[in-house]
């Protein structure tokens, strides 16, 4: 179904160019924390297979958390929560000293 009007092809041309995919480089790759809910039916189960290579192609740190029973507000996996929480605990000790 296109999306405000738009075909199919210039949806997804449209959902390219607001990917944090093109917008990310050697120079402003920071740390990142990547969580996904694979039943989000706003991004793409997936889509952060291009962030992750992206960031491994760099070379740069983060972590990926996906929520194999979340949506997108990410609230249908507690363990994942929780990790997300500790890994967030860590990155600020980490990477802002506190």
């Amino acid at each position: 179904m296109p999306v405000g009007g738009a075909s199919p092809e210039q949806a997804d041309s449209i959902k390219l160019l607001v990917s944090p995919v093109h917008y990310i480089s050697d120079s402003t790759a920071l740390p990142a924390i990547f969580a996904y809910g694979e039943k989000d039916n706003i991004v793409k189960p997936g889509h952060y297979h291009a962030l992750q290579a992206l960031y491994d192609s760099l070379g740069k740190p983060y972590d990926l958390i996906v929520f194999p029973n979340s949506g997108h507000p990410l609230m249908g996996d507690k363990d994942c929560s929780e990790r997300y929480d500790s890994t967030l605990a860590d990155y600020c000790k980490k990477y802002f000293g506190y």
